[in-house]
């Protein structure tokens, strides 16, 4: 029964897509085509601080026109 679901909710192709993206992992880990978990960690940092800025602005613009108008 569940693979008779798993047929028919899976999209034609997908084994393919997948097989494709995994083949694609294993070659680039093998060539050293790999960021390192600390490098993605500070982009990750980098990003959040970012938006955490932006908020506040986008707040901070918000209660001034509250308080203007």
């Amino acid at each position: 029964m569940k693979n008779l679901i798993s047929s028919i909710v899976k999209e034609d192709g997908y084994d393919e897509f997948l097989a494709e993206k995994v083949k694609k992992a294993i070659g680039n880990a093998d060539s050293g085509n790999v960021v390192s978990f600390d490098d993605w960690l500070a982009d990750i940092n980098q990003f959040s601080d970012k938006l955490i800025i932006e908020l506040e602005e986008e707040t901070l613009q918000e209660e001034a026109m509250h308080y203007v108008g």
